[in-house]
């Protein structure tokens, strides 16, 4: 049996764009204390212990001369809080494009 890859392509092309049409589980309520309480923890005291940790961690590259992992941490450090914001924000951008539909709507035009 011969492969051909024109059908491979064609398959791959297929998966790409239904791929975002794929709804799994009932929007995520079943995560949300999971959440809830990670984004809590690092926007709390554990947050503050972690980024502690990273800076701490930043000051024993630097003294071993790495300086690209060193700043690596500091940032890591410096932006450990905002993470569940970031998170929060991306997210809520991409429920809110997939309940319009808008891929479905623009393939259909495409097709029909």
């Amino acid at each position: 049996m011969e492969l051909n890859k024109s059908k491979f392509l064609l398959i791959g092309l297929l998966l790409t764009l239904f791929s975002s049409a794929a709804f799994a589980g009932t929007g995520g309520a079943e995560l949300s204390s999971w959440y809830t309480d990670i984004s809590n923890a690092l926007t709390g005291t554990w947050g503050k212990i972690i980024a502690a940790f990273f800076i701490g961690t930043a000051v024993i590259i630097f003294k071993q001369g790495g300086i690209v992992g060193g700043i690596f941490m500091v940032l890591l450090g410096l932006s450990i809080g905002s993470i569940p914001t970031i998170i929060n924000s991306k997210y809520t951008l991409i429920a809110g494009d997939m309940a319009s539909n808008s891929l479905i709507i623009t393939m259909a035009s495409f097709v029909g």
